[in-house]
């Protein structure tokens, strides 16, 4: 349930979201079974808490044909971080739902602005102070069928060699030094050409 209500959030981030849970519930098992020692519905609770821990886990390999990567990170998101992991640009201009994959998953791939820029409160203590281009591609990334050729034109200005964008009707195929090269169905990559 953590990992689709947070998907950006690193493994021992959500880890750490369950250290709680692990000191309560033998505490919660011990208080119940202290208060209630002899009685068949103690034992019976204890048996059915040990069949939902089992079942949640990976008792007998019920999950190990899953796909952690595509539960984890969407399939949108997955099949963008393959095209980047193939091309192998420097510099990447994505769509703010696809950037946390790109830096967990891509972590050699430079990005043009990070997430301090568009999540309030991560700065965590850098001051990065960011230009009124970068400000402005920020919001144009979030209306891309209006703003390409603005997108386009800023990213060319820092050197990217990729940019990422959702799809949208009418998406030109060329626009100034860069071609449209992949469509991953939820988004459109664009490679300096």
């Amino acid at each position: 349930i953590l990992s689709k209500a947070f998907p950006v959030l690193a493994d021992y981030t959500v880890f750490g979201l369950f250290v709680p849970v692990f000191l309560y519930v033998p505490f919660a098992v011990s208080e119940l079974y202290e208060k209630h020692r002899d009685n068949k519905q103690v034992y019976s609770m204890l048996v059915l808490l040990a069949v939902v821990i089992g079942i949640s886990g990976n008792l007998y390999g019920f999950y190990a044909d899953a796909d952690t990567d595509t539960l984890r990170y969407g399939k949108a998101q997955k099949a963008v971080v393959e095209v980047v992991k193939e091309k192998q640009p420097v510099t990447v201009l994505a769509d703010e739902d696809v950037l946390p994959f790109l830096r967990i998953k891509v972590p050699e791939v430079s990005l043009l602005y990070g997430r301090d820029l568009y999540q309030p409160g991560m700065d965590l203590g850098i001051v990065d102070v960011y230009s009124e281009e970068l400000l402005h591609l920020y919001e144009a990334m979030k209306n891309p069928e209006d703003t390409i050729e603005d997108i386009l034109l800023t990213a060319d200005l820092y050197g990217c060699d990729m940019v990422i964008v959702k799809t949208f009707d009418k998406a030109p195929a060329l626009m100034g030094h860069y071609a449209k090269t992949e469509e991953t169905g939820e988004y459109i990559i664009y490679s300096v050409q």
